[in-house]
């Protein structure tokens, strides 16, 4: 409860008294962003959340004002929005800027934690800004930080940057060896940014300048890419993206397609395991060969992949009269 008269009171009846647990006015079902002070005496946290049903303005059902405590030691921490502090703040999916307040009785250090900043829906960055030290946190990095929090402090201090949210939608190539995949990066925000396109190489397919919402490429085959963007807010960031296409169909008589034959990887090493493996070939995306094993009768091989970049990689490999392809990604873990 909250009053905003001076010498008001509230009287509350001893049968109100109860020693069980109620359940939240203001329960919060998903996950959220929540930002935490903490000083000597105690701690206290702020609540922000996307929710498409939600407004910029204070929503009953979604937000819930700010209450501090009566401890003038305990840190106090809000966010605001159109002259109200929030505890709890929930707002429609956009590009914002949200001023923070974090104010203490106790001028000293205080221990600032972040939790579910990489699920924070599709915000294209959350970048945490201190307006007093000009310290930009990258909350996708940074999940703890220690600030002197004067007890003077009365204004909003930092300001959390959240960018546009993003959307990529995928098109995956209609048969193997075709190249009619797409991807389309699409930005809902009215700044512009660069964007570059690479493939599994990291070979430049595409860049493009003051890009303002979607660019997309296409005409691609199946495979690893990385979409590089740069904006005046979240600077720069990369997707990782995966075109995948259908395997490849062996057609030859008196052969036929067998899934016995397992292939992982583990390492940096791809690991090839099966009854009677006569041959072996590695290929990449584009048909080159880059591993073969023509002994008869194995029963595992292992080729070490440390020399090689990210990339998906096709493993065909045959015993007796049996064939089997398949595509495996590896990812390089000392990159």
């Amino acid at each position: 409860m909250q009053t905003n008269s001076s010498g008001a009171s509230i009287t509350v009846a001893e049968a109100s008294k109860t020693n069980v647990d109620a359940s939240y006015f203001r329960p919060i079902s998903v996950t959220s962003l929540r930002i935490r002070s903490q000083n000597a005496f105690g701690s206290d946290e702020l609540v922000i959340n996307f929710e498409s049903n939600a407004t910029s303005g204070f929503d009953f059902n979604f937000d819930a004002k700010k209450i501090t405590s009566s401890n003038a030691s305990l840190p106090s921490i809000s966010s605001n929005l159109n002259g109200i502090d929030y505890s709890i703040n929930q707002i429609n999916p956009q590009e914002i800027n949200i001023p923070i307040k974090i104010l203490s009785g106790f001028s000293g250090n205080h221990n600032i934690t972040i939790e579910n900043a990489n699920l924070f829906n599709n915000a294209s960055c959350l970048i945490l800004e201190d307006l007093f030290t000009n310290t930009f946190y990258d909350l996708s990095v940074v999940d703890s930080f220690s600030t002197y929090i004067y007890d003077t402090t009365q204004t909003a201090r930092f300001l959390l940057h959240v960018g546009a949210p993003i959307d990529i939608t995928t098109t995956d190539v209609s048969a193997f060896g075709n190249n009619d995949g797409k991807i389309i990066y699409t930005r809902n925000s009215s700044s512009s940014f660069n964007i570059v396109w690479k493939n599994s190489l990291n070979n430049v397919l595409k860049a493009s300048n003051n890009i303002i919402t979607s660019d997309t490429l296409d005409n691609i085959p199946g495979g690893i890419y990385y979409i590089e963007t740069t904006d005046l807010l979240c600077g720069n960031s990369i997707d990782t993206i995966l075109v995948t296409e259908p395997s490849q169909t062996t057609s030859i008589q008196n052969l036929t397609t067998t899934n016995d034959t397992k292939v992982w990887i583990n390492n940096n090493n791809l690991i090839i395991k099966g009854n009677d493996i006569n041959n072996i070939v590695v290929r990449n995306l584009l048909g080159q060969l880059l591993f073969t094993s023509t002994e008869n009768h194995k029963e595992m091989e292992i080729f070490n992949l440390e020399s090689l970049s990210s990339q998906l990689l096709i493993v065909t490999t045959s015993n007796n009269n049996k064939v089997s392809s398949k595509k495996v990604i590896f990812v390089n873990t000392n990159n």
